[in-house]
């Protein structure tokens, strides 16, 4: 019961930091919160907005690299809407790159290897 208090406790906190936009966002299912663990062992709460989700869901469901690629080579996708999305999708990437290695490192992560297993399991051996 104590374990549940202190969760609810951080979880008010959070959103006690929040926008009334961002609170609206929230109770209108246009953002949620996502708990991540950074490398000091934080728990951080991000609002994650209803673009940046729609491209992610996009991105998973993608086939083939080019597409995904035609998805994040949008000119009204900003770098930081870029790093936010690999957030999102949980690749790894310095705010030291560039918009273009951004965007190959999201692709090859999430599309690329999803390609590159599909196509191992393919093989036949026989």
């Amino acid at each position: 019961m104590e374990t549940a208090r202190k969760i609810v406790a951080v979880v008010f906190r959070c959103i006690d930091k929040l926008s009334d936009d961002e609170i609206e966002s929230l109770i209108n299912s246009e953002s949620k919160l996502i708990c991540v663990s950074t490398e000091k062992k934080e728990a951080i709460v991000k609002s994650v907005d209803s673009n940046i989700k729609r491209i992610c869901e996009s991105i998973e469901k993608v086939r083939f690299r080019d597409e995904a690629y035609k998805i994040l080579k949008k000119p009204n996708i900003r770098k930081d809407t870029l790093i936010n999305i690999a957030k999102c999708l949980d690749v790894h990437i310095l705010k030291s790159y560039t918009k273009t290695k951004i965007i190959e490192c999201i692709v090859e992560t999430v599309v690329g290897t999803k390609v590159d297993r599909e196509a191992i399991r393919d093989i036949d051996i026989k």
